[in-house]
């Protein structure tokens, strides 16, 4: 179950930076993931979807990557994975700190994913350094998340029209 839990993991990676068309994470994450961020929680393959998606947006960094470092496996049979963003800064290539995330399986797919906010400093600001900061980055990506949603016509399923 290990070895299976982190292929699906290294399947996960393409769909972070938007390399692969995110609908199709649905084959190895759960309609029903629940994401947790610091002390925030979050529902839904949508929900994930959006966030992949507007992360990926920000302006930022460009060409973005990830380098996956390890994966630990835990006892509750949960794998968490260490790396680092890689990308362009004002066209200059850049690589973050350390970056992890823990994931939780049931039946091959990503059920719960555990993340922090400085996670995300590198693509989206220092503001996530902070509490206050990343509540107002979160709040931007709620009105961002409800006006792409209407704009696109955006849907999760899989099949549905991409991003």
């Amino acid at each position: 179950m290990l070895e299976s839990n982190q292929r699906i993991l290294e399947q996960l990676l393409p769909f972070l930076v938007e390399k692969k068309d995110l609908s199709a994470a649905a084959d190895i994450i759960s309609p029903h993931v629940i994401s947790h961020m610091d002390h925030f929680t979050s529902r839904g393959f949508e929900t994930w979807m959006l966030w992949v998606h507007f992360i990926n947006t920000r302006r930022r960094v460009s060409q973005l990557d990830i380098i996956l470092d390890s994966m630990e496996a835990n006892p509750d049979e949960s794998i968490t994975a260490h790396g680092k963003w890689q990308a362009f800064r004002r066209g200059k290539p850049a690589i973050s700190g350390r970056i992890s995330a823990t994931y939780k399986f049931d039946n091959g797919k990503i059920v719960e994913i555990w993340t922090t906010r400085t996670n995300y400093t590198f693509l989206v600001g220092p503001l996530m350094h902070f509490h206050l900061g990343s509540l107002l980055i979160l709040l931007y990506f709620s009105i961002w998340a409800h006006f792409f949603r209407n704009q696109k016509r955006f849907h999760a399923s899989p099949g549905s029209s991409k991003l």
